[in-house]
């Protein structure tokens, strides 16, 4: 788990987390809490991609190509889309398409939005289990009494892995894979504030 200091805006600051290391659902929470309250909820635009961004020197402004995606698109990963626009075709993902112009343009994605692609590991074509990735976490997994492997040691593994042993998950057995090990740093609250 991450400390909830991690998930909190420096303006916005929580003093009612539940603990030191929160749920999941309760970042979530206090994320939409915040948005709420900047009244700014109207402004996210969510199940939108962008399909290019081009600067325009006549007009010293940027030309922005929206897609507008089926409810559910925008939690799959590019090659997992275009798999299935091959499939079913553009329309099964694209509800339609927008040109938008801005003076100014933020990118925000971060980069590690999308999972890499199926693994490409010896026994992975025999393997019967399911292959989730953490970027893509599906909350009605169900690992009670499993043997779960994980692979890698970023910020997700660190958060996840402690959980898989809790009775809400309930995993008979985790093993963790990795190059090499990460550092770790404890975490205190400064003396006298307790979480």
């Amino acid at each position: 788990s991450s400390p909830a200091i991690l998930y909190s805006y420096s303006f916005a600051q929580n003093p009612n987390w539940t603990s030191l290391f929160p749920s999941g659902a309760e970042i979530v929470r206090y994320l939409y809490d915040v948005c709420e309250k900047f009244q700014i909820l109207d402004k996210i635009q969510l199940d939108t991609s962008v399909k290019s961004v081009r600067w325009l020197d006549d007009e010293e402004e940027w030309e922005v190509i929206l897609d507008y995606l089926a409810p559910g698109i925008g939690d799959l990963a590019t090659y997992e889309r275009v798999e299935r626009e091959k499939e079913r075709g553009p329309d099964s993902s694209i509800l339609r398409t927008e040109t938008v112009r801005a003076k100014v343009v933020v990118s925000a994605v971060g980069g590690l939005v999308e999972p890499k692609p199926p693994l490409q590991v010896p026994g992975i074509e025999t393997f019967e289990g399911e292959v989730v990735h953490t970027g893509r976490w599906k909350t009605d997994l169900n690992l009670k009494g499993k043997e779960v492997v994980v692979i890698g040691t970023g910020c997700s593994a660190g958060q996840v892995v402690p959980q898989l042993i809790k009775p809400e998950y309930g995993a008979k057995h985790v093993t963790q894979l990795m190059r090499s090990p990460p550092w770790a740093v404890e975490f205190l609250p400064p003396e006298g504030r307790e979480f």
